[in-house]
């Protein structure tokens, strides 16, 4: 009998322990973001970045043509974050010249012949993203987010063959944020985003011109920065990214080159860019 009413009581004692333990830990773990985390992420940024691209596209399972090389730029951006919740915008130009290497194909018989020129290139990138973030040891913060992009790339290749493309497309998704305060005023940040493209598309400056409507691809980022804090007025990073998407062929379209029409599409491609870039933020 004694030992019937003993173990009720233990058990409810052991609940009653455990059941403030376990709501003083989940309430700490959506701790506040850091303070210095918090200071990485805000202010207005300003930065230099060299951009690394490499571009291919596939037809039948072949690659028709490449494009690589390193261009420069430069990037602004805005952005806060507070206990929970933050926000960033940014909008980066690119500009310069790499290598092509493709084929001159003969719209009459289809004869491909190698070809290897220059490109000059423009990049523009805009993204926005918002996160709610948390930390749930100290000095670490997580930061999920959703973000929404546009991606445009003016595209005009050199030499006897040479024609001009523009490229647009817009872009969306999650990401996951993860950002550790290692001290001594420095901030270890990395990042991953996944999402899908939309709404691409792609002008072709050739005969009377055409626009091509492109496929929906997948899109993804991965990053890491490390930040100086040195006060809550200004810091300063070194971050590298890695962004791969693609674009879906697209369906036939009718283009006039002097007398003649011809039929004319865009493969499938993949582009991979790398990113690094030196800035500041001030607030």
């Amino acid at each position: 009998m004694t030992k019937r009413i003993f173990m009720p009581v233990v058990a409810s004692l052991a609940l009653g322990l455990a059941g403030p333990a376990f709501a003083y830990g989940f309430s700490n773990f959506f701790a506040p973001v850091p303070n210095a985390i918090q200071d990485t992420h805000s202010g207005i940024t300003l930065g230099l970045n060299q951009l690394s691209q490499h571009y291919q596209e596939t037809s039948n399972g072949a690659v028709f043509d490449s494009e690589s090389g390193t261009v420069d730029g430069h990037v602004l951006g805005l952005g806060g974050q507070w206990s929970h919740f933050g926000f960033y915008t940014a909008y980066r130009l690119s500009s310069g010249s790499d290598t092509y290497n493709g084929a001159v194909q003969n719209l009459n018989t289809g004869t491909s012949t190698p070809y290897q020129s220059t490109t000059d290139n423009k990049f523009i990138d805009w993204i926005f993203k918002v996160d709610y973030g948390f930390s749930p040891l100290p000095g670490l913060a997580v930061l999920p987010d959703v973000f929404y992009g546009r991606h445009a790339w003016y595209r005009n290749i050199q030499g006897t063959y040479g024609y001009s493309e523009d490229y647009y497309n817009g872009y969306d998704g999650v990401g996951l944020g993860v950002d550790y305060d290692l001290g001594r005023h420095f901030v270890l940040s990395g990042d991953y985003q996944v999402g899908q493209t939309f709404g691409a598309y792609m002008n072709a400056y050739i005969g009377n011109g055409a626009t091509f409507d492109l496929g929906n691809h997948s899109w993804n980022r991965y990053g890491v920065t490390l930040s100086w804090v040195p006060s809550n007025n200004w810091n300063v990073f070194a971050s590298y990214t890695e962004t791969r998407f693609g674009y879906g062929a697209s369906s036939a379209q009718a283009v006039q080159i002097g007398n003649a029409v011809y039929s004319m599409s865009e493969p499938d491609s993949t582009t991979h860019q790398g990113v690094l870039t030196l800035g500041v933020r001030v607030f």
